[in-house]
């Protein structure tokens, strides 16, 4: 598990997409972290679920956190701070917001660590089974069902994560998202942002890293 993977991680489960302009939704989604998988680098492969559980596995066995990110060529201080990041995805939830016209499918989603900028999609075209796909110019591949509930995977060289929950009608009244107290993570983000680094990018996930570092 390399530094370059891990500023990839950050930037797109932390950071967000680029914004398309959005307005009258149709929907709101309650959405929630299901799973997540990283890609396999040097055999390490790990994985998470909703219910906090994690696997670790180096060449298909399962192994401690530790044995798999070293032979991945992560030191202690790295593994620590990646474990945190891990935990913060599993806490995930956001509220999606989704405007439909005809076969496109379009949306917003603000989580737990984006109360205020939020996520937006481009308009996705829907497949016959009512699925829409896309990869952005990112290269980050978006898949989006939307029914009586939302199932949103996102997916690129950094892994797989899913995203579920129910829908209603859209009330713009009720699309705030709980927010907990400042993780370090949030801290490290919001010290960058004020640096001067543009979130989204390469540079401002570096600068969080070596926030944390301190």
């Amino acid at each position: 598990m390399t530094r370059s993977l891990i500023i990839k991680i950050l930037c797109v489960f932390l950071i967000g997409f680029p914004s398309f302009a959005l307005a009258n939704y149709d929907k709101q989604c309650d959405v929630s972290f299901q799973s997540y998988v990283s890609p396999s680098i040097a055999g390490c492969v790990f994985s998470a679920k909703k219910s906090g559980d994690l696997s670790f596995k180096l060449s298909g066995r399962n192994v401690t956190p530790k044995k798999c990110f070293s032979a991945a060529g992560m030191a202690d201080e790295q593994i620590n701070q990646f474990m945190e990041m891990v935990k913060n995805f599993v806490g995930e939830k956001g509220v999606l917001l989704i405007k439909e016209q005809g076969d496109l499918i379009s949306g917003k989603m603000t989580t737990n660590s984006f109360p205020d900028e939020g996520m937006d999609f481009p308009p996705l075209k829907k497949d016959f089974g009512g699925t829409a796909k896309a990869t952005l110019d990112t290269g980050v591949s978006i898949k989006l069902k939307v029914k009586e509930s939302a199932e949103l995977t996102l997916a690129g060289d950094f892994g797989t994560m899913r995203l579920i929950g129910p829908c209603k009608k859209y009330n713009a009244s009720s699309t705030s998202t709980t927010t907990s107290s400042p993780s370090k993570i949030d801290k490290a983000k919001a010290t960058c942002t004020d640096l001067g680094f543009t979130a989204g990018t390469e540079k401002h996930g570096e600068c969080v890293l070596k926030v944390m570092d301190n």
